[in-house]
C-alpha cells in the first residue's frame, strides 16, 4: 500500500493515514524476516543492558515502584505499568550499546515500546511484527527529513529525539487508533522528545548514563499513545510548518516529501545495522581494520607498539585512555582498539568493571594515536553517517602494517541469533535462550505475543 502520494494531507496526517490502513498481509518475507531479527536483537541488548550497574540501578529503581501489572521488565519480570516497562527495557537496550543502528538506535526505542504495548493488549504475534515495521519506516522517514546540515550537525544531533515517534508509532497501531487520534499522539509524544542534541551528554567525563535518553523517548511515545487513546488533546500537526518538530529538535532545515516518501512501497527497516561490537558505531571501522591486520598477518598483543588511526574529526572526542565507566568505554577509541587486539568476545563483558580495570587492557590503550582526515570527513557527511572511513597503522616488532575500511560489518540474521545467545545464556541460561530464538522465528504464529514475554519470567 502506498499512501505517499495523496499530497492533499499534511506529513503528519499522511504518515497517520499509513499507520492506520497498513497491513501485515502488505509485508514482504523479507521485511517480515527482518523484522523478527531486530525484535531477537533488541531482546538480546536489553538482557546485556541488565548485567550493567546502570542497567542494575534502573531495574531496581522500577521494579520498586511497582504499579499495575501490564507488561513485562526483562530479563527476568516482574510485569509493571506498561509505560515504566517501555523506559526500563529501552534504557536497558540502549545501555550496552549493542543496539541496531539506522537513523538513531531504532532497535531500542521501537522493540521495547511494541512488546510492552502488545503484552498489554494481547496483541498476536502479527501485530507486533506490523507495529515494529511501521515504527521503523515512519522512524527512518522522519530522522531523514529533519536531518540537520554537516555544520548544524556539529552543534546539534538529536540521536533519541525523533525516536519518541517510533514508539508513538508502534504504540499507535498495537491500540488500533484512528488516523485522527494517531496524529494526536504525534502531538503529544512531540511534546515528550528527549533532548534534542547528544554532544553535551558525551563531552563530559564520566559520561551520562543516559547517553541518548531512548529510554524517555520510547516512555513519551508510548504515553502520548494512550493518553490520545483516552480523548486527550495534543497538535494534530507537529511535524508539519516552519515552526514544525525539525525546528523543535533544533535542525536547521527539513524536506517535508522525505518524510513520507514511499511509504509502503520503499522499506526502511531492510537498511538497519545489527552492530558486532557494543560500542559507538563510529569506533566500528577501526575495530575492523585492527582485526583485518591481525588476521591478515597473525600479530602478536604483546609485540604491538603504536596504533595510528586516521579517520573523522569526531573521534578525537574519544581518545579516553582510562575510562571511568561503562559508557566512557562504549565511547573510548583506544579501549575499543584494546578489546579488538585482546581478542575479547564482543559483549557485555567488553563493559565490565574487571576489564575497565584490566591493566593489560589500558596499557594497549596507551598505543593508541589518533589523525584527522579531512577526506573521510566529507565522505562520513556526504553519505549521512552511513559510511566510516577508517586508516589503521599497526606497528609491531619493527614492521608497520596497514588497514583500510569504510563500511563497518553488519550482522546476519545466523550471527544475530548467535549474538543474543552469547548475551542472554548468563542471564536466562541456555534452555530459556533457545526458547526465546524459536518464539521469534515462529512469531507470525503466535496468537498472543504473552507467550513470548512468559519466557522472560522466573
Amino acid at each position: 500500500m502506498d499512501d505517499s502520494a495523496n499530497t492533499d494531507l499534511s506529513p503528519t496526517q499522511r504518515i497517520s493515514e499509513y499507520i492506520v490502513r497498513s497491513s501485515y498481509d502488505d509485508l514482504p518475507g523479507e521485511v517480515i524476516n527482518k523484522a523478527k531479527m531486530c525484535i531477537l536483537d533488541s531482546l538480546g541488548c536489553v538482557t546485556g543492558g541488565s548485567t550493567l550497574e546502570p542497567g542494575k540501578i534502573v531495574l531496581d529503581l522500577l521494579t520498586e515502584m511497582q504499579g499495575k501489572p501490564e507488561s513485562t521488565i526483562i530479563p527476568k519480570g516482574p510485569k509493571v505499568p506498561t509505560i515504566h516497562a517501555a523506559y526500563v527495557n529501552s534504557s536497558l537496550a540502549n545501555l550496552v550499546e549493542f543496539d541496531d543502528v539506522g537513523r538513531g538506535h531504532a532497535g531500542s526505542g521501537t522493540v521495547p515500546p511494541a512488546l510492552a504495548v502488545a503484552e498489554k493488549v494481547g496483541a498476536s504475534g502479527r501485530e507486533l511484527i506490523k507495529a515494529v515495521v511501521l515504527a521503523y519506516e515512519v522512524n527512518a522517514r522522519i530522522a531523514d527529513a529533519i536531518k540537520p546540515s554537516p555544520q548544524r550537525d556539529k552543534q546539534v544531533r538529536g540521536m533519541g529525539t525523533h525516536l519518541t515517534f517510533a514508539a508513538a508509532t508502534a504504540a499507535s497501531a498495537l491500540l488500533h487508533l484512528d488516523a485522527e487520534t494517531t496524529a494526536i499522539a504525534f502531538g503529544l509524544a512531540g511534546t515528550n522528545a528527549s533532548l534534542p542534541s547528544i554532544w553535551k551528554m558525551l563531552e563530559a567525563r564520566p559520561k551520562s548514563w543516559l547517553k541518548f535518553n531512548v529510554g524517555w523517548a520510547s516512555m513519551g511515545g508510548v504515553l502520548a499513545a494512550l493518553l490520545a487513546e483516552r480523548g486527550f488533546i495534543g497538535n494534530q500537526a507537529i511535524l508539519d510548518g516552519d515552526k514544525g518538530f525539525w525546528v523543535m529538535a533544533g535542525s536547521d532545515q527539513c524536506n517535508f516529501e522525505e518524510m513520507t516518501k514511499e511509504l509502503g512501497q520503499e522499506y526502511r527497516i531492510l537498511e538497519v545495522i545489527s552492530k558486532p561490537y557494543p560500542c559507538g558505531r563510529v569506533l566500528h571501522s577501526s575495530i575492523d581494520a585492527t582485526r583485518q591486520i591481525l588476521t591478515e598477518h597473525d600479530v602478536h598483543p604483546g609485540s604491538v607498539e603504536k596504533v595510528h588511526v586516521k579517520s573523522i574529526s569526531m573521534l578525537k572526542g574519544f581518545m579516553d585512555y582510562a575510562p571511568m565507566n561503562c559508557i566512557d568505554a562504549e565511547f573510548s577509541l583506544p579501549y575499543v582498539i584494546a578489546m579488538a587486539l585482546l581478542d575479547k568476545p564482543p559483549g557485555s563483558q567488553w563493559l565490565s568493571e574487571a576489564t575497565l580495570r584490566d591493566p593489560e587492557v589500558l596499557a594497549i590503550a596507551q598505543k593508541v594515536a589518533f589523525e584527522f582526515d579531512p577526506e573521510a570527513e566529507r565522505i562520513f557527511y556526504e553519505k549521512n553517517w552511513q559510511e566510516f572511513p577508517v586508516t589503521v597503522t599497526l606497528l609491531a616488532g619493527g614492521k608497520e602494517f596497514e588497514a583500510s575500511v569504510s563500511h563497518p560489518k553488519n550482522l546476519t540474521g545466523v550471527e544475530v541469533e548467535q549474538k543474543f545467545r552469547q548475551l542472554s545464556i548468563p542471564v536466562l541460561g541456555a534452555s530459556v535462550t533457545e526458547e526465546v530464538i524459536i518464539a521469534v522465528r515462529q512469531l507470525e504464529d503466535l496468537t498472543r505475543v504473552t507467550s513470548l514475554m512468559q519466557l522472560f519470567h522466573h
